[in-house]
């Protein structure tokens, strides 16, 4: 059935490319055979956050949005820095930044799709629980007071339209349904498919699995193994399987990184020692610093350097983002 209402993408054509957008037109090919147009933004991905402390408030956040000018309670939420970033990481990251506070309990309630009609942003949703207040770093452009609010207020609030963000409403209503199924017995605090963050607590609490009475209508993933804050493990974070295709593109690619080096050597040392072998009249010495020469241009000729952060790419390669950054590149890989 969702063969018959798959669409496919035959052409993709830019049309800007931003520090945070990227805006694509496709032609594409529509179930019935016919030929569409789709104009798509394309986005590297975000997290948001649902802190609630232990006497069941929500930590929010009241910010001005300049595209529609005005001033609205959110959840906390920020971007991934890159392509394939861990998600959890960056919540926890986020979470630090906007708002000071740190969590032991994180649970992962799904994905949400802001704009599917014309973007592929993905936001990840979490519940942090067990909060411990900190100080907060916020970014230098950005502005943001912060407020506890009950959860029966915000939820309130979400069906009366005070709030307007679609992720804040969506987040408040999962944590008041995951919270009413906690209190009726159908999932045990002990039982939810929490992440630790060791971070926040000498004795972090472990994730179980989500018991088989848990209804499967409640999209929260059960996530085995302990998360550290970033930066402080030795051990490189899972990434989601729709990223492993991408991720093995990126590792390919940090070779042609090294290549890139070895080119700018090779074209150094090829002219010192032709330099040197003409020099002494001696082309037998010249003859290495040639090959060399030659060598790099063809290096060069298979590599790009991103304009966002500078690391060195192929250009032949199909990916749509700088995998060091996680910024969008043009489709020949050549520029963003």
């Amino acid at each position: 059935m969702e063969n018959e209402l798959t669409e496919k993408r035959l052409h993709t054509e830019e049309i800007f490319y931003g520090t945070v957008l990227h805006v694509q037109r496709d032609t594409i090919s529509l179930p019935n055979e016919k030929n569409g147009i789709r104009e798509v933004i394309r986005h590297v991905g975000a997290v948001c956050i649902a802190p609630l402390t232990s006497d069941g408030k929500l930590v929010v956040e009241r910010q001005f949005r300049y595209p529609i000018e005005q001033v609205i309670t959110e959840i906390p939420a920020g971007k991934l820095n890159y392509a394939g970033e861990d998600r959890l990481s960056a919540a926890q990251r986020e979470l630090k930044e906007e708002t000071g506070y740190t969590a032991e309990r994180w649970t992962d309630m799904g994905l949400y799709y802001p704009a599917p009609a014309y973007s592929d942003e993905k936001i990840t949703m979490y519940l942090a629980e067990g909060l411990h207040p900190g100080e907060r770093h916020l970014d230098e452009d950005e502005f943001l007071e912060v407020e506890e609010i009950s959860l029966e207020e915000l939820v309130s609030q979400v069906a009366d339209g005070t709030i307007t963000d679609g992720k804040t409403q969506v987040a408040v209503l999962k944590v008041a349904e995951l919270l009413r199924r906690r209190a009726e017995g159908e999932v045990s605090r002990s039982a939810d498919p929490s992440l630790s963050d060791p971070a926040a607590s000498d004795t972090p609490a472990s994730s179980e699995s989500l018991p088989e009475e848990e209804p499967a209508s409640f999209n929260i993933i059960s996530v085995e193994e302990e998360t550290a804050e970033p930066g402080t493990s030795d051990q490189s974070p899972a990434e989601p399987a729709e990223d492993q295709g991408f991720t093995a593109k990126a590792r390919r690619r940090i070779s042609i990184d090294k290549a890139k080096k070895i080119f700018t050597r090779s074209l150094i040392a090829g002219i010192i020692i032709m330099v040197v072998g003409g020099a002494l009249n001696i082309p037998i010495i010249a003859l290495p610093g040639l090959l060399l020469l030659i060598f790099g241009v063809a290096v060069d000729l298979i590599c790009c350097r991103c304009p966002h952060c500078g690391k060195y790419l192929n250009k032949r390669s199909s990916a749509r983002e700088c995998p060091y950054c996680g910024q969008y590149l043009r489709p020949d890989g050549s520029k963003g």
